[in-house]
């Protein structure tokens, strides 16, 4: 049995803070207080009416501790913010102990005095290091072994330490150390150990931009040798790379997901480890002792892009990662191409072994602190097709982790102001009122309200259920001022109930204040343009009709432009028909007290027409195309199409028509059938938009059942696909 060892250490630490809010008078208040130590001047409460008795309360942060969630996002490091320093405890770390998804890394910077130290391991058990086309040689000397099945349990132990803000970033340490066995029923030891080898490095983060951060990380590696206990000096290596994160939390509309992208490279000089091996027996070793004793005979590129989804505030973090190592031969390693394990040469296989990998973080506790880890590792590349310069890698693996985050700086305690107020009584009479809909009675949310005559502030909002409350006001009758988004504004007088001699004013009087709502108008304008020149067209009638059923007629200007105004809101249709253009439509929907612009674009009429009104139909010269097995039509149909809306809007005789969609008889039944009605549906649906009124048009598919001609052939078939256009109601119809 092979085997490597070697040992590593780690620690830790934790704190909490706390959160107070204000409350009405005669209650006992905890608020946030401005003092810095105990016996500074208590404050008064401003407005209230009696006595005032403070005390100070200092409690330690961990009785009230901050939810991480609710931490703003930080604009730089600011290691002294506890809201920073309480959202950067919530990062999982992957494999290297540093924040990130399962091998690429998170390049925003951590914080100064928080630690993280995780556990994980991964597994596999698969048949792959011997196939046909690259069997491995027989430990007894005999046949060829290409049926073998490989196994491996590993772990690994990462820590990291934030050490100190270094300009607008922070530089961190971490460490990780492996311990690995792996088996094969065909190697000889079938069982290898690699224990202890070890990494050793430093990362810096900075942010660039609130949501973009760039980073840089080195390090060394120490690798352990082999059949004994204690570093291999000559297979000592050293890793550095370059990090890009992009956190879409911190965007002006914030989405939630991560991006991280790490490029970097390895001086790996592991193959040292297998040099007296290699000597003694004359051939390099097998490729079942380069994947258990984690060989690669060169130095590599590598290279990680990750997504993270985050959901719930990020205390689940779905990802998806690839990563990739591109060789590069700097030790002018020397293949054997007719190697005992029938591995191919870098030099006649570039190789890039390449993972995909799909995990999620997840934080069940409360403080975010801790966190789980589970991965699934597919290999994309290296598993089945093996070159003597790399290490295998495995078609599948899966991993599972923990890790806890510390901070090691101690929270300073929380000076709270402890104040009670002794009414004395109320020294008027407020209004508990609503503003309500005139009409429907409903409550108008967030409505402002004013005290006429009154000078307590600027006035009071409403909530969502519409109700507030005014300040005391000392009078027998009081008017108020009431305003909302589209509503009138109201002037509401309210009485008050007369008081007996020697009883106090009544605390507050009920009434609800009504309130007109506004026409719900829009404005719409446009311009006239040629479609074919894209010039404008003064002088043309346009045409209106809104939900309301009221019809206006403007005209364009000088410049092409025009503009309805007092549109009732919701849908209407606009229509064009100059002499020598096609007429052109649109139909669209406008809110309440908004502007709509919509420009028309106006078809010159064609030297030959497509469309003529037949004794029972609309005729077309040419059909309808569509994308093949699909009901989206194809824009060549476009000029058709308007042809056809010009003939119907030009002939109002034509009071209903039925679009119908037919098909030839390929293909299943009920097929034919659903994609033809689509299709009929999206003619009608095309004409509506251009200014054909809803109800003159009707839709239906007929599938294959209704073929002009046998279905022989490729052109009988051809004739078979079509769209008709059949009056239903009109000169002709059936």
């Amino acid at each position: 049995m092979f085997c490597r060892v070697s040992p590593s250490i780690v620690l830790a630490t934790v704190s909490c803070a706390l959160v107070v809010i204000p409350a009405r008078a005669e209650q006992t208040v905890d608020s946030p207080s401005p003092v810095a130590a105990a016996g500074s001047p208590a404050p008064t409460v401003p407005g209230a009416s009696g006595e005032t008795h403070a005390a100070v309360d200092a409690r330690p942060a961990g009785d009230n501790p901050v939810p991480v969630h609710t931490a703003p996002f930080d604009s730089g490091v600011n290691g002294n913010d506890w809201a920073v320093r309480d959202r950067a405890l919530a990062e999982a770390p992957g494999l290297v102990g540093l924040p990130g998804t399962y091998r690429a890394i998170d390049a925003a910077p951590g914080v100064p005095g928080q630690f993280r130290v995780g556990v994980f391991a991964d597994w596999y058990r698969a048949s792959f290091l011997c196939p046909g086309g690259q069997p491995c040689p027989s430990v007894t000397g005999g046949k060829a072994v290409s049926d073998s099945t490989t196994g491996h349990f590993g772990t690994t132990f990462a820590l990291s330490f934030g050490l100190a803000e270094v300009g607008s970033g922070t530089l961190e340490g971490y460490a990780v150390t492996t311990a690995t066995a792996t088996s094969d029923t065909s190697g000889k030891p079938s069982l290898l150990q690699a224990l202890g080898d070890m990494s050793l490095g430093f990362k810096y983060g900075a942010r660039v931009s609130p949501s973009i951060s760039l980073g840089t990380r080195v390090g060394i590696d120490l690798v352990n040798g082999a059949g004994s206990v204690g570093l291999e000096g000559a297979a000592t290596g050293a890793h550095t790379g370059f990090l890009l994160s992009f956190d879409g939390r911190r965007l002006s509309t914030p989405a939630p997901i991560r991006l991280h992208m790490n490029v970097g490279y390895t001086f790996d000089n592991r193959g040292s480890v297998v040099a007296a091996t290699e000597t003694t027996r004359g051939v390099p070793v097998s490729r079942f002792e380069r994947l258990g004793l984690g060989v690669n005979r060169t130095d590599h590129v590598d290279a990680a892009l990750a997504l993270e989804g985050l959901v719930a505030d990020g205390r689940f973090a779905p990802f998806v990662e690839a990563s990739t190592t591109i060789l590069v031969n700097r030790q002018d390693y020397k293949c054997l191409r007719a190697n005992p394990s029938a591995d191919k040469c870098l030099a006649d296989s570039m190789l890039a072994p390449t993972r995909l990998t799909i995990g999620m973080h997840a934080q069940p506790l409360a403080n975010r602190a801790f966190s789980l880890l589970a991965a699934v590792d597919v290999g994309l590349s290296g598993s089945s097709d093996f070159i003597e310069e790399a290490m295998p890698i495995a078609p599948w693996a899966i991993g599972v982790g923990a890790s806890w985050n510390f901070d090691a700086r101690e929270r300073p305690p929380v000076i709270n102001v402890v104040e009670k107020v002794i009414d004395r009584g109320p020294k008027g009479t407020r209004v508990l009122g609503r503003g309500v809909d005139s009409v429907t009675s409903k409550p108008i949310g967030f409505a402002r309200v004013h005290l006429v005559g009154h000078d307590v502030g600027p006035g009071f909002l409403a909530g969502a259920d519409g109700q507030f409350r005014t300040e005391p006001v000392e009078a027998a009758q009081v008017e108020l001022l009431v305003e909302a988004d589209g509503y009138k504004a109201s002037h509401c007088s309210i009485a008050f109930p007369p008081v007996p001699e020697g009883h106090a004013p009544a605390v507050e009087v009920a009434a609800d204040c009504a309130l007109e709502g506004l026409p719900a108008m829009l404005t719409v304008k446009g311009t006239l343009r040629d479609m074919e020149t894209g010039a404008h067209m003064p002088g043309v009638a346009v045409n209106l009709k809104d939900s309301g059923g009221k019809s206006v007629t403007v005209t364009s200007d000088a410049n092409g432009e025009f503009a309805f105004e007092g549109v009732m809101a919701g849908h209407f249709r606009m229509d064009a028909e100059p002499d020598g253009f096609l007429f052109a439509g649109v139909s669209s929907e406008g809110k309440a007290r908004t502007e709509k612009t919509l420009d028309m674009y106006l078809r010159a009429k064609p030297k030959l027409s497509l469309v003529s009104l037949d004794k029972n139909e609309i005729a077309i010269k040419h059909q309808v195309q569509f994308v093949v097995n699909n009901a989206q039509i194809l824009p060549e149909s476009y000029g058709l199409l308007a042809e056809v809306a010009d003939l119907i809007a030009r002939t109002p005789a034509l009071k209903r028509l039925e679009v119908q969609g037919h098909t030839d008889n390929a293909g299943a039944p009920d097929y034919n059938q659903t994609l033809s009605d689509n299709r009929a549906k999206a003619v009608r649906q095309w004409l509506l938009d251009h200014g054909i009124d809803a109800n003159r048009l009707t839709a239906k598919g007929y599938g294959e059942t209704k073929p002009l001609v046998p279905n022989l052939t490729a052109t009988m078939k051809g004739k078979n696909r079509r769209v008709q256009f059949i009056i239903t109601d009109g000169p002709g119809a059936r």
